[in-house]
């Protein structure tokens, strides 16, 4: 039976103190990006807690470029748009701080959740959610995917929350929606340090030996974590420890 997103049925689930900031929800049957649809909004009439969801993407798109999965009535495609009190805000560990947001989210249904730096969330070693961020000016679109249900052919190295868990997609959006609301405003009074620590205590990459793709190189090392900026600590091969605050992470097995 298919579960339409309803915004009756998510608004059961965000907290009265979270309402206050949720100023304008858009559902789509079809659209070609959630974050697309905010990134224009932005450009003609930004509205700082704007959320967009769709029952389906046709272009949906996560980092690097990469073609986001997004068919009807199976997961969840949702963009916030934040407007930042200061235009030239430092969002450059924004993301980590999201990916805190929805492992909480997620946590409601008591999984073990693990987070990927710099913004991608795992469960039992394969990632159930990706994150986009993208700027417009002094506001920020967040966008979140959370995969439920997934054919065959993609569940090596991705996770659809169906096959541990049955979940409720507009429960899961409602929750995810409080989240985010609540902890983009905590982001802009505080930053990362709210969310420093949990990010920690759920690092996927903590021990593992990777290669890191930079836009010039490569480079290998152990990760060593996080620090408060949010940057990869990375421990070479001569000992030295490096930090990096972008690039594309593969796990050297």
């Amino acid at each position: 039976m298919v579960e339409l997103i309803k915004i009756e049925s998510i608004k059961e689930f965000i907290l009265d103190i979270n309402k206050q900031f949720l100023k304008k929800v858009d559902i789509f049957a079809s659209i070609d990006s959630t974050n697309t649809y905010l990134l224009n909004s932005a450009k003609k009439n930004p509205i700082s807690g704007h959320i967009c969801l769709a029952e389906e993407q046709t272009a949906g798109r996560g980092r690097q470029g990469r073609v986001w999965y997004s068919p009807k009535h199976s997961n969840i495609y949702c963009s916030l748009l934040w407007c930042f009190r200061d235009a030239m805000a430092d969002i450059a560990n924004l993301s980590l701080a999201v990916a805190v947001m929805v492992s909480r989210a997620l946590r409601h249904y008591t999984l073990d959740v693990q987070l990927k730096w710099p913004n991608d969330i795992f469960i039992q070693g394969r990632k159930v959610a990706g994150i986009l961020l993208e700027r417009a000016g002094f506001a920020v679109v967040i966008g979140v995917g959370v995969n439920l249900y997934l054919p065959e052919t993609l569940t090596q190295s991705w996770m659809g929350l169906n096959e541990i868990i049955s979940v409720s997609r507009n429960e899961l959006t409602g929750l995810l929606i409080n989240e985010l609301l609540a902890g983009v405003s905590c982001y802009e009074k505080s930053g990362f340090d709210s969310f420093y620590q949990e990010w920690q205590q759920q690092d996927f990459l903590v021990g593992k030996k990777i290669s890191l793709q930079l836009p010039k190189n490569i480079v290998s090392g152990v990760v060593q974590g996080v620090n408060e900026q949010g940057e990869l600590i990375l421990q070479m091969e001569d000992g030295a420890r490096e930090f990096f605050r972008c690039g594309e992470v593969n796990i050297i097995k």
